[in-house]
């Protein structure tokens, strides 16, 4: 009777196996399940926290206030003897209301500012980009040389013809 109870004792031990390998594979199955789960988790926070992150910029930054010239500058354009003309509408990107506000209680200082910049210009200073450019910065120095509640930031032209 010894012999069977060796042989069950020893079936019994074969049996396990199977058994505590099929566990073990749950149990890591769970686990790495688990891990990946966290690990895709706390990628999308990253990214929500990110994206949270760049509303709130978009919500503290001011509006932008532009200030527009309700009339168009004609000037003749230096060393053309009168035969070429440039007509020009510009656009003020500006600090705050408060210098939109002066801009207006400055504008016949400001529109002589701008009447002499855009006369000087020669013809070939105003039809290359890099020419606008320079004007473009030129006004800003110049303008900004007489505001005192804030400045202006960009110029923007709505209109430029040259005749």
């Amino acid at each position: 009777m010894a012999d069977p109870e060796v042989k069950d004792a020893s079936e019994a031990k074969k049996g396990l196996n199977p058994i505590i390998l099929i566990l073990v594979a749950v149990v890591l199955l769970a686990v790495a399940g688990g891990g990946f789960f966290f690990f895709v988790a706390s990628g999308n926070k990253a990214q929500d926290t990110e994206a949270q992150e760049e509303v709130k910029k978009k919500k503290e930054e001011k509006p932008k206030v532009f200030y527009q010239f309700e009339d168009s500058f004609i000037v003749n354009l230096a060393e053309t003897n009168a035969e070429r003309y440039l007509k020009v509408t510009p656009v003020f990107e500006v600090e705050s209301e408060d210098v939109q506000n002066e801009i207006t209680e400055k504008l016949p200082q400001i529109k002589d500012i701008l009447i002499t910049i855009f006369s000087s210009k020669t013809l070939d200073e105003v039809t290359t980009l890099s020419g606008k450019d320079r004007l473009k910065q030129e006004i800003i120095d110049k303008v900004n040389e007489v505001l005192a509640k804030g400045k202006v930031t960009r110029v923007f032209f709505s209109d430029f013809v040259i005749q």
